[in-house]
Parts: structure tokens; sequence; C-alpha cells
């Protein structure tokens, strides 16, 4: 009998470095395996920022956005071509220490709600800042 194995972990791993302070945007395009963007507007998102990945208590979460699309200072914001953009104010930034933690961004569908997949994780490190902005 051959063996078979099936990997359902389509998380996508992106290591991220920001500063503390600074206003944090970065945009992700997704696409399918042929490199063709997915549509991204069928989901809503929430990323999280955590000291590590076995914490998963509620308060454990340094950082937690999550939104459907709708532009604010600390969200997401959807593209026309597989795009995502996460925004999160030189506010929120100032109060993180800087560190190295760990974070993923997951996505559920908003039809069927029951689809949950995590689309990226990695290490998100925050270099401290000298300017501090009072």
């Amino acid at each position: 009998m051959a063996s078979a194995k099936a990997n359902l972990d389509v998380a996508q791993k992106l290591n991220i470095t920001a500063r503390k302070g600074d206003t944090f945007r970065l945009k992700v395009t997704f696409t399918d395996s042929s490199g063709i963007a997915i549509s991204v507007s069928n989901y809503t998102y929430r990323l999280q920022v955590r000291d590590d990945a076995s914490d998963d208590t509620d308060s454990g979460a340094i950082i937690d956005l999550s939104g459907d699309g709708s532009v604010n200072s600390n969200g997401f914001e959807i593209g026309s071509s597989g795009d995502v953009t996460i925004h999160m104010s030189a506010s929120t930034m100032s109060n993180i220490n800087g560190g190295k933690y760990v974070y993923d961004l997951e996505a559920t569908h908003t039809t069927d709600n029951s689809l949950v997949q995590t689309w990226l994780k990695g290490s998100f490190v925050v270099n401290e800042d000298v300017t501090v902005n009072v």
C-alpha cells in the first residue's frame, strides 16, 4: 500500500519587522498555486500578535485586529486584486515593547463561517525607536 500525505495547513510564513511608534501598513497579495490573485473580499480577517504561540489565552494577545475590510487606523483594507493591507496606527505600535513576538492572520469566509483558514504566520519583530512621540 502506498503511503500518502495530506497537508491542510495553507499558512505561508512571512516574518515581519516593524518599528515601535511608527505607522504600520503592510500590503499582501494572495494568489492561488498558479499565481492568480484570489478573491479576498469574501472574507473577514483577524490578526493576533503574541509573546509565544503556545499562549492562547484571551488576554494573551498583544495586538488583536479584526475586520471586514472597512478602512480604519487599526484593521484591514481589502483591494481588488487579491490585496489585503494591514493597518496599525502609530499609537498602537507605540504601546508594543521592542522584542520578538509571533503572529498569524486568519481568514473566515463570510457566507460559510465554518471555513476558517490561517493564511499567514511568522515572527513579528518590533525594533525600539529613538524618537519618542509624546
